[in-house]
């Protein structure tokens, strides 16, 4: 996620002289030209303005990486913590102000969802500098309950992933009714994003959506019956929103 990040800030016209990337894994430095590269705390790094440090591991690296940011943190920094399952108490080390946000892969093109809690640390011109940040990502969220987090890391966080799944499902049939692989691809990917263009440009609800496509006796209620119907589809999405859920508070 880190990545979509850095991406999504480059495009969006970001002055990459003002990030600096504690390196952990290997980048392809070559799609991140102009962004500073490090390997460990410096001197000459602590002597520096840090008003931000962003934490985008995987929560199993946590403990060795706050070890490492101590003298950083040790400043009093903001930090903005996009790491899953962690609260912001295990973050605010010296008081430090700190906001988590659960973004999501759309971030990289600027279309994403930021998802924001702060810490009581947070004032109100650190939460602006933090919309700053993730402004140019995508829309901001802000929740007032940190327990929240894990629900919108489920839904809103790992969506993507259903949502292209979905559109798996629809293309794999597509193909085994003998359309072609690229034009079965167009299809759903068209057939998606018109959908959500045309709810976004109507305004209407999604029950008032469904309504419109679906005609007494047609195509489309043969099919929503058959969902509506066996129940199950309601019954393994919500099974599958609580797995991630739970998943998200063991981490």
């Amino acid at each position: 996620m880190g990545g979509a990040m850095l991406r999504g800030w480059m495009n969006s016209g970001v002055n990459t002289m003002d990030i600096m990337v504690l390196e952990r894994k290997h980048f392809d430095r070559v799609k991140f030209d102009g962004i500073t590269f490090i390997s460990e705390i410096t001197e000459s790094l602590l002597k520096e303005r840090i008003a931000c440090i962003v934490i985008a591991v995987k929560p199993s690296h946590i403990e060795p990486l706050l070890t490492q940011l101590d003298p950083l943190i040790k400043l009093k920094p903001m930090i903005l913590s996009v790491v899953a399952g962690k609260n912001t108490d295990q973050f605010s080390l010296y008081n430090n102000p700190v906001v988590r946000v659960m973004p999501n892969t759309p971030s990289a093109i600027n279309q994403g969802n930021l998802v924001m809690y702060k810490n009581n640390y947070v004032d109100s011109g650190l939460k602006r500098f933090a919309e700053s940040l993730m402004e140019p990502l995508g829309l901001n969220f802000w929740i007032e309950d940190e327990s929240m987090m894990d629900l919108m890391t489920a839904v809103s966080g790992s969506g993507p992933a259903y949502v292209f799944y979905f559109m798996k499902l629809l293309k794999d049939r597509l193909i085994k009714g003998g359309i072609d692989p690229m034009l079965s691809d167009q299809l759903v990917l068209n057939l998606i994003s018109g959908s959500v263009a045309y709810k976004k440009v109507t305004g209407k609800s999604l029950e008032d959506l469904i309504d419109q496509v679906t005609s007494p006796g047609g195509t489309t209620e043969a099919a929503l019956n058959v969902l509506r119907d066996s129940g199950e589809l309601d019954t393994v999405i919500h099974k599958a929103l609580d797995a991630a859920i739970e998943r998200s508070k063991n981490l």
